[in-house]
């Protein structure tokens, strides 16, 4: 059969068979059916939203089956920027933490401010509403967080309002003593430039809400040191491989950070130094946290 013939084969065929091949866990990268799906997006996309609808309706039967789809849907929603997907979305991602766990591995936390992000139309309050939802899983709530800070470096969210919003979340009521929640809080301050905001993180410190090693003063300080315009460039830089418009480097993010996909010879530009080092310490404290919930 000529390449042609394939092609032509491959548009003809039912949908199903091209949810069943995205479905289907190969522990290789579907590429070709990802781009199979962008060339007949009209068509597969009413059933990604309805996929979405059926894992939030009943997780753990889903999980009780055997489903490599729904990272997929997720990024392909999140690539076309469906609005539509944006409150499914939320409602998928206010799901226990060990249930997302079960679901997406650490994409749950690692490619969510590309699915809010990109899904959201421009609106930021149900990215808002999650970081407020105290039943949410502490690590969901954090990329919550950081999809606010994405959204200031991509001109979506202003920087004042998104800091006013951040500095009131460390009352100490908005989660449990020991809470990774309040790590995240920190590291969003730090990562908008925190000058007018000290006095409030500084008590939080003093009130023992920030977990000791997580976060330290001293990157306070190097923040600070670095001043207000490189410290947003350094968030532009990360926005740039966190939120990707390229559906090739969603994906690679996606399919590396699988749990079950550490094969994969696929490589992502990261940002800094920096970045990579808060990614690394987020995802240690994460399975801390899981050990701990045993």
């Amino acid at each position: 059969m000529t390449t042609t013939e394939l092609d032509s084969t491959l548009e003809t065929r039912p949908i199903e068979e091209l949810l069943a091949d995205l479905d289907f866990w190969t522990g290789r990268t579907k590429i070709e059916f990802v781009d199979e799906a962008i060339e007949r997006w009209g068509e597969i996309m009413p059933h990604l939203l309805a996929h979405l609808e059926t894992v939030i309706a009943d997780p753990d039967a889903y999980l009780d089956e055997d489903h490599d789809l729904l990272p997929y849907a997720l990024l392909l929603l999140a690539h076309f920027r469906e609005q539509h997907a944006h409150p499914l979305i939320l409602s998928l991602f206010a799901l226990s933490g060990d249930v997302l766990h079960a679901l997406l591995g650490d994409i749950k936390t690692t490619l969510l401010p590309a699915f809010l992000i990109r899904t959201s139309g421009g609106s930021l309050d149900g990215v808002k509403a999650l970081v407020l939802n105290r039943n949410a899983d502490q690590f969901v709530r954090w990329a919550a967080m950081e999809s606010l800070c994405l959204a200031v470096a991509a001109g979506m969210a202003d920087r004042s309002e998104t800091m006013d919003f951040l500095k009131g979340l460390l009352t100490g009521k908005e989660d449990v003593p020991d809470s990774y929640f309040w790590t995240g809080v920190a590291n969003s301050l730090c990562d908008l430039y925190p000058d007018e905001v000290m006095d409030v993180v500084r008590k939080a410190y003093g009130d023992g809400l920030i977990i000791p090693g997580a976060i330290t003063l001293e990157e306070f300080e190097q923040t600070l040191a670095l001043g207000l315009e490189d410290s947003l460039a350094d968030m532009r830089r990360e926005l740039t491989w966190r939120v990707p418009d390229n559906m090739e480097q969603l994906l690679a993010l996606c399919e590396a950070v699988d749990d079950a996909a550490e094969t994969i010879p696929r490589t992502i530009q990261q940002n800094d130094k920096k970045t990579k080092v808060q990614r690394k310490k987020k995802k240690k404290m994460a399975k801390a946290s899981r050990r701990k919930n045993r």
